[in-house]
């Protein structure tokens, strides 16, 4: 639904990527092995651009 790409203030070289899915099943089919080829050579090429592992995050909505 929605997404968004974020630098940290404090931390110039740190990047925070947030997106937000109608539901937890919704997120949950995401991992479920949606990505095409090409999606997951991106994503390599990205993860080989970071300096470690990414740290994730589930916020729910408070409603």
């Amino acid at each position: 639904m929605r997404w968004g790409l974020f630098r940290d203030g404090e931390e110039p070289d740190r990047f925070v990527e947030a997106y937000l899915v109608p539901s937890w099943n919704e997120h949950l089919r995401q991992h479920g092995g949606r990505l095409t080829g090409a999606d997951r050579a991106v994503e390599e090429r990205a993860r080989a651009l970071a300096d470690g592992p990414p740290q994730v995050s589930h916020l729910l909505s408070a409603r």
